[in-house]
């Protein structure tokens, strides 16, 4: 199998691209510099891509993707396409209707923006409850644990 890289798609690879990201996201560019030499703000981000490319995020996101591909289908059979058989008059056998693409293309669209706009999302909500993202989440959180923990709490 190949593997992807998804660092470049979820996280700015350059300085010039992680200044874009933070103006997009509406910090002032006073603010950006700010960010930007910030050493909490760059621990952050070096994190953030050992995460990304690390073996644990890649087997989380392949599950991820796979029941975010199956909820989908499913999703568009459900609200779509008409399940139910026409009864053919003959024993047991049924015959599906067919439906075009071009039909199809109005509640795909409609699909796509509930899944992208609705509150509480679905979607998003159904991935959270995937065992492997519990365990991904317990991974980043240990690692974090001891540098958040008041220096009291250590010992």
């Amino acid at each position: 199998t190949q593997r992807t890289e998804w660092e470049p798609v979820l996280i700015p690879l350059t300085s010039a691209s992680e200044q874009q990201a933070l103006l997009s996201g509406g910090l002032s560019p006073e603010q950006v510099l700010s960010s930007l030499r910030d050493s909490a703000f760059r621990t952050l981000m070096d994190d953030t891509r050992g995460l990304l490319n690390g073996q644990d995020f890649g087997v989380v996101f392949e599950k991820a993707m796979d029941w975010g591909v199956d909820w989908l289908l499913e999703r568009i059979q459900r609200e779509m396409f008409d399940t139910r058989c026409e009864d053919q008059g003959e024993g047991d056998e049924k015959e599906e209707k067919r439906v075009k693409l071009a039909a199809l293309l109005p509640g795909v669209a409609r699909l796509s923006h509930t899944l992208v706009n609705s509150m509480p999302n679905e979607h998003i909500e159904g991935m959270s409850q995937l065992p492997e993202m519990s365990a991904f989440s317990a991974i980043i959180f240990a690692s974090y644990e001891e540098r958040l923990r008041p220096q009291d709490e250590m010992f």
